[in-house]
């Protein structure tokens, strides 16, 4: 596990971190692409982390009626944040396939 100094003050502290998980560099040339708001719903999904601002975002997004994973996503319950984001990143490759022109399609899987 990597490790790094941190001074604050007269002292040093050891601190130990997790290297973060790589990212498919597909996954990064997707939001990149899209509205930021529907990047931020997009980026839920892909993560496995849906809330309830997530949805609200979804609800406000510019490409709720273009992609379907942003519609499911908007019209989810929070209470059922796994079966919603299940049920939209079943509709990814609709996003991908539009936004990224040479994308090969495939199933998403976290």
């Amino acid at each position: 596990m990597p490790k790094t100094k941190i001074k604050q003050g007269d002292r040093e502290v050891e601190v130990w971190y997790q290297s973060p998980a790589l990212v498919p560099n597909e996954w990064i040339a997707l939001v990149r692409k899209l509205h930021p708001v529907t990047a931020i719903v997009i980026w839920e999904v892909l993560n496995g982390s849906l809330s309830a601002e997530t949805i609200s975002l979804a609800q406000n997004s510019p490409d709720f009626e273009r992609f379907s994973a942003v519609r499911i996503v908007g019209g989810g319950n929070p209470a059922a944040a796994l079966q919603v984001v299940e049920m939209a990143r079943a509709q990814l490759d609709e996003i991908f396939d539009e936004v990224l022109p040479n994308y090969a399609a495939r199933r998403v899987v976290h």
